[in-house]
């Protein structure tokens, strides 16, 4: 299921043994959410979505100002 929300660099996800934030991510890459460092309204709206510790997140693509702003959860 697709779903569309604009995070702003967030830490949210890792890839190998690195850390990255989710506007990090190219364009039809794949990453794993390591830890929510968002916090308040921000952090339950993630977790109502599904973005929690251990969801595959794939960008589909990212806003003119580079955050991604579409991925598949």
């Amino acid at each position: 299921m697709e779903k569309a929300i604009s995070l702003s660099n967030i830490n949210l996800c890792e890839n190998s043994l690195s850390n990255y934030k989710l506007s990090d991510v190219p364009v039809g890459k794949s990453c794993k959410v390591k830890t929510l460092n968002a916090t308040g309204l921000l952090r339950n709206r993630m977790l109502d979505i599904g973005i929690i510790p251990g969801t595959q997140i794939k960008v589909i693509r990212h806003n003119y100002t580079g955050d991604a702003a579409a991925f598949n959860i």
